[in-house]
């Protein structure tokens, strides 16, 4: 029914989604012409979703300048070992080269930052709002939201050398059996590029509002905002061969052996799906107010709350919570390497370092 999807939409107003704002826009849109077209819809209900559509972004906004930064206090806790400014609205993030990448939601920069000093070292210009990045064939790839482009940056020259145009507004990257998988919302497919050419090789169709993807050993899986499902595809098929029906508002997606990890933005949940089956076995709680973004390593699973303004330790030997940090505002990218956690602040504008990251202990713990 239109009047429970309304309640459970209303729950964003309070959630800053600012860098995923593009599926709480399509979600509100949708919402208001279902009710629309309803007879039984309740005007009242019409009227204040045409006023949400307007009020999110403010309301998102005004959300997240409340919420103030909880450092870790616990003896044997993982804190923030270093803080590095990487200008506005930083949001994906990715490790490799010896060195830790990060791209903006807007602008066109590509910040590298050295993980042995904490130092911002280097930018490189790229298309515009390279909101996400990938790591794979001898480079560094953003998917760039502005301007529907993904950049090839090679980490040797410290410059783009290659731009492929998708068009729409890609948003999320993953590189796996061989090519590059870009996610496009606005056409709800997933684009596959070939590396060695640097040219769209494949359009495949999705669920709604696609926005996040990872791959395991034979499968590329992708979360679907607006459908609350998560899509199997076989990449030497070009198609999807299963659906999976997760919580609402998934939107980051980790892959750690055979098991995908989804973050569910809505419902403040994590959905655990076993990758050789294709079934969800566990539905993870206590993983703060709209988590954004999960990284997984096979002993640990860590998820971005953006509301809480902290990241969540899961042991995924039990499926339950065993640290938080508090980190700043608005957390929304998450990424593991060099014994660390790092997560990007799209209000505070920084990269924050989070160690340890090793085995959680025995018995849960919170701070």
């Amino acid at each position: 029914m239109a009047e429970d999807r309304f309640e459970a939409l209303l729950q964003t107003v309070d959630r800053p989604v600012q860098p995923r704002a593009e599926f709480a826009e399509a979600l509100l849109h949708d919402l208001l012409e279902e009710l629309s077209e309803e007879e039984a819809g309740p005007p009242a209900l019409v009227a204040v979703a045409a006023l949400l559509i307007f009020a999110v972004p403010f309301g998102l906004m005004v959300r997240s300048f409340l919420h103030s930064n909880r450092p870790a206090t616990v003896a044997g806790q993982p804190r923030i070992t270093g803080s590095v400014a990487v200008g506005p609205d930083p949001r994906g993030v990715a490790v490799g080269f010896g060195s830790v990448w990060v791209g903006h939601r807007h602008g066109r920069v590509l910040d590298r930052v050295d993980p042995s000093s904490e130092r911002l070292v280097a930018t490189v210009r790229v298309g515009r709002g390279p909101g996400a990045v990938a790591i794979g064939f001898g480079a560094v790839w953003t998917a760039n939201g502005e301007d529907g482009t993904v950049s090839r940056v090679d980490p040797s020259a410290g410059r783009v050398v290659a731009t492929v145009d998708l068009g729409g507004q890609p948003s999320a990257l993953a590189v796996s059996a061989g090519f590059v998988w870009v996610t496009e919302p606005s056409t709800n497919t997933v684009v596959r590029i070939d590396p060695g050419s640097n040219q769209v090789a494949a359009r495949i169709p999705v669920g709604r509002g696609p926005s996040g993807v990872a791959a395991t050993s034979g499968a590329i899986w992708v979360t679907n905002a607006q459908a609350g499902t998560v899509s199997r595809i076989d990449p030497s098929r070009d198609r999807v061969t299963q659906t999976v029906r997760v919580g609402r508002g998934p939107l980051g997606v980790a892959a750690a052996g055979e098991v995908v990890w989804v973050a569910n933005s809505i419902d403040g949940t994590v959905s655990r799906i076993d990758a050789v089956s294709g079934r969800g076995t566990a539905t993870i709680r206590g993983v703060g107010t709209f988590p954004q973004d999960i990284a997984a390593g096979t002993k640990v699973v860590w998820v971005a709350s953006a509301t809480g303004n902290e990241v969540i330790l899961i042991d995924p030997r039990t499926n339950v919570t065993v640290w938080t940090v508090g980190v700043g505002l608005q957390p929304d990218g998450v990424a593991l390497g060099y014994g660390s956690l790092w997560t990007t602040s799209s209000v505070d504008g920084t990269l924050a370092r989070i160690a340890p990251v090793t085995a959680p202990p025995a018995s849960p713990s919170t701070g």
